[in-house]
Formats: structure tokens, sequence, C-alpha cells
């Protein structure tokens, strides 16, 4: 390097090193507030993968700068790309599993009517055991009755609220999680009835699994007052913010109580409305396996809000079901996209 370049050597490194401490400052963020406050919130649904993109010209500028501030640089872009983006990489499937697996599919339509003219090919192609649509519109629904009824296979379908399961195996029991819940209780107001979840029991080859189909409240209204700039009344927009975060933990607990109570293996799937990383979703759902997290690769972007594409459609399992496969689907007429999941029966 020219004798001249000292100083931009030395400006690169200020840079590097002043972003790479940005990123760890971010990621922890991430990781402890999330979802925890209102500052938690935006944090959780702000666009992430945003944060790799100066990398892109630093670290080749670091390479030119000195082998110290390239380390830091790689570095840098490690922590940024596992902790800010929350990048996955699939873990080695444990031996001890059958080999035979149980697919679901889980999938926010957004009550689109463009759903029901393709459904019949999607079913198809997903070649799922059970399929899981939260926002599921009565247009829809009438389709999936149409494709049961003259499909070659067995195939059950049952809509309750805005939900609608299509299953292959045996529904032995479905009820709205509001119908499990005291209606006395205060967990009864955190749910909506024939919105916020559903409970099947089903009868498959892996014996009866319990499924919870999830749709927990949409923090839209109160990121609006933040993205669309509807108001500059700080006060108001914390509120908003600290409103959305209340109605989504009380949702999430008193499904999450429900689920502690089952005996039998069980999966819970669905629009959580809580990105990866949440304090809500570690609180409540941590002792399940993530499927994406667990056999995912990528940032496993499920909805896409304009620039704003989050993980908030979620596959967790009890221990006995272990994920070997986890995909999020592209090319929906809807905003959200279809997350699926290949689960094996352990041996354990």
């Amino acid at each position: 390097m020219p004798q001249r370049a000292p100083r931009v050597a030395l400006a690169v490194r200020i840079l590097v090193v002043s972003y790479a401490l940005f990123t760890a400052l971010a990621s922890g963020l991430l990781l402890t507030t999330a979802d925890a406050s209102p500052l938690g919130m935006l944090l959780a649904f702000a666009p992430r993968w945003w944060l790799l993109c100066p990398w892109a010209l630093l670290v080749p500028l670091a390479f030119l700068a000195d082998w110290r501030t390239a380390v830091t640089a790689a570095v840098g872009t490690l922590v940024t790309l596992f902790g800010a983006a929350q990048f996955e990489l699939p873990a080695r499937p444990p031996a001890n599993t059958s080999s035979r697996a149980l697919r679901i599919v889980t999938y926010n339509t957004d009550l689109r009517d463009a759903v029901a003219e393709r459904i019949r090919q999607d079913l198809q192609r997903w070649d799922a055991d059970v399929v899981l649509l939260q926002d599921c519109k009565t247009i829809v629904a009438d389709s999936l009755r149409a494709v049961a009824a003259t499909s070659l296979t067995t195939l059950t379908v049952h809509v309750q609220g805005r939900h609608c399961l299509v299953s292959k195996w045996p529904v032995r029991s479905m009820a709205d999680v509001s119908e499990l819940v005291d209606p006395r209780s205060t967990q009864h107001t955190a749910l909506r009835w024939g919105d916020s979840g559903v409970r099947y029991t089903l009868s498959t080859f892996m014996g009866d699994l319990v499924v919870y189909s999830v749709h927990l409240p949409s923090p839209r209204d109160a990121l609006g007052t933040v993205r669309w700039l509807e108001t500059t009344d700080r006060q108001r927009i914390s509120d908003a913010l600290q409103q959305s975060i209340t109605a989504r933990a009380n949702a999430s607990a008193v499904i999450a109580r429900l689920v502690q109570q089952e005996t039998r293996p069980v999966i819970i799937a669905g629009d959580f409305n809580l990105p990866y990383g949440s304090a809500i979703l570690r609180r409540d759902w941590s002792q399940y396996t993530n499927a994406f997290g667990r056999a995912g690769t990528g940032l496993g972007y499920t909805m896409q809000a304009g620039v704003f594409p989050v993980r908030i459609d979620h596959v967790f399992s009890s221990p006995a079901l272990v994920p070997v496969e986890a995909r999020v689907l592209g090319g929906y007429p809807s905003e959200h996209q279809p997350l699926l999941v290949d689960l094996v029966r352990s041996e354990f």
C-alpha cells in the first residue's frame, strides 16, 4: 500500500471497528429486549437484514487495510448475520428417529380470494399430512371442501371461524381455544373466538397427535402509527406499541398454558405475530422445538410487509417430534408465505 495510505487504512479501521461494535450492540439489544418494551418491539419488527448491507463495502475495504481489520470485519459480519439478522443453519438430525415423516404446512392466507383459485394445485404440490390455514375466507373453505369431495384420497376438512384444517388423517376432536378456558376468567378476554386458535386431536401413523392452529393479535395497527407517521405524539405511539405487546403476550400465555397441560405429542403452528427472538416467544415457547430454528436454512422470512420482512409464522413441537426439514415457500398471493415442515418421531 502506498505510503500516503496509512490515513486511509486508519479511516477504514475506525469504520470497521465502529460498525462491528454497533452491530454487536444491536444483536445484544435484540436478544435481550425484543418485544419486551415499545423500543424492543420496534427492534423486533425492524428490517434486520439491512444491517448486513454495509458489510458488503466494509469487508473488501478491511482486507485492503490490514489483517486485524479484516478479522474484525469477518467476525462483525458473522455476528450481524447470526445475531441481528438471525440467519439459520440446520442442525444434524438425531440418529434415533423413525424414517417416516409427517408433513405440516401452516399458512396465513391474508383473507385473499386468490388462494381459492389455486388451492387444489397447492395441496397437491405440498403433499402435506396436515394443512393449517389462518385468515381462511369462506370462499377458500368452500374450495377446500370441493377438493376433498373430489379427491381420490381421504381428506378431512374442518372450518372454525377463520381457521381451516385439511388433514389426511382422521380428526378425533376439535375445539376453539376460547372454549377451553373458563369464560369467567381474565384469560378468556385475551382470546378471540374463532380467530385466536383451534385445538385438534388427530389419529396419525405416529399415534394420536394434538395440533394447535394459532393466530395471535396483529401488531399492524400499532406499527402503523410509527411506520406511516400517523401521529407525532410520542406517548400515543408508546401506548399503542405497549398495548400490542400486552395483547400478544396475554394471548400467547393463555395458549401456552393449555399446551403445557397436554400429555400427548403436540404441534403448535400458525401466525404467532411474534418475530423470532421475541421475548414473548422465548417466555412461552422455548421449551418446544422451533422447526425453522432447528431444520431451516436462511433468514426464514414468512411475512413481507413492503420492505419489512419478518419471521412471525412458526411451527413448534414437543421433544417427541423432531423437525428434519423446514422451508418457507414463495410465490403465493399474500403477504404471508407458507411454512412447510417435516417431523419424525423420536425413538427415545
